[in-house]
């Protein structure tokens, strides 16, 4: 047992030598957590100038981790190495568990849960987003192919979630393109949804995370579920209606006042369960691959809270 303890630890020599190197490090995605990350370094550098700070992340998220003023180098994990650095913390899980444990008993941001498991209280909350706007102009010849005429006002529209019980539905797809005739709408994701196949709302797939983001920087609104080009788009400050089902809205929106949060909430209706933070044990019915909390968004929900987005262009 005392040897196999040894294995994790690092020589005095070792610790000498890299005593101010500080690695903070996440094994897994997804996109808007790694963006929202990007909030916890400026404290780091202002309160301890003298880190080197290095952020460890998966290689293929790179472009949401890149250009952060406040971060010395960027990794990918397989360049990790325990002996390079005097600490090291590994956030892949803390998140998780604080939020299975207290659900919305302790509501807190993502980016100040990571910061007080290494014992920061912060106090900015600047995400310094990367810009890839050079990328825009390859963006805008795919727009012009899908029918945009250059004129009118772009709007993204991302109704789809790497977690699928937060997709919006048909229904919802609808009203969204019934309620946009004055924006180009179009569909962004990895590749095409059949809801906007059947309702004729064209889409840009197949892009790079860099035109993505550039798409995204370079829009004049945003409809979306929660996902990752939400945390984008707060980041940049771009207005964005953003539809929430088992997590809270305004915890997860927080330092993000270009988002209007559209949610079955139990602040607002009597007798409403949510946001729960535990979907698997839904009482309304467990096995559904969309719950209650986001196809029950209705068409006024939606229409209400354009309106109020609209109010703010």
């Amino acid at each position: 047992m005392f040897f196999n303890s040894l294995k994790n630890q690092i020589s005095i020599p070792e610790f000498l030598k890299n005593h101010n190197k500080l690695c903070i490090y996440r094994s897994v995605g997804g996109l808007g957590d790694i963006l929202a990350m990007r909030m916890i370094f400026q404290d780091i550098k202002i309160l301890y100038p003298e880190l080197e700070v290095t952020w460890a992340v998966p290689f293929r998220y790179f472009p949401a981790a890149a250009k952060h003023p406040y971060v010395d180098k960027l990794i990918h994990l397989d360049q990790f190495k325990r002996e390079n650095f005097g600490n090291f913390f590994d956030i892949t899980t803390c998140c998780g568990r604080y939020e299975s444990l207290y659900k919305r008993n302790k509501l807190k941001n993502r980016s100040d849960i990571w910061a007080e498991h290494f014992g920061l209280i912060l106090q900015n909350h600047n995400m310094f987003t990367p810009s890839y706007k050079e990328k825009f102009d390859h963006v805008k010849t795919r727009l012009r192919e899908i029918g945009w005429d250059g004129k009118k006002k772009l709007l993204p529209f991302v109704p789809r979630s790497a977690i699928s019980l937060k997709n919006m539905t048909y229904q919802q797809c609808k009203t969204v393109k019934e309620m946009t005739e004055d924006f180009f709408l179009f569909g962004l994701h990895t590749g095409p949804i059949i809801e906007l196949l059947e309702l004729k709302i064209p889409g840009i797939y197949n892009f790079t995370l860099e035109e993505a983001l550039a798409c995204i920087e370079s829009a004049d609104a945003l409809i979306c579920t929660d996902t990752g080009f939400m945390h984008a788009a707060g980041g940049y400050g771009i207005p964005t209606l953003a539809t929430f089902s088992f997590v809270d809205g305004a915890t997860y929106c927080k330092y993000y006042p270009s988002i209007q949060v559209v949610q079955m909430h139990a602040d607002q209706i009597d007798n409403w369960c949510g946001p729960c933070y535990d979907y698997p044990q839904c009482p309304y019915n467990s096995q559904e691959s969309v719950k209650p909390c986001q196809y029950e968004i209705s068409p006024k929900m939606l229409q209400e809270n354009w309106q109020k987005l609209l109010n703010r262009l």
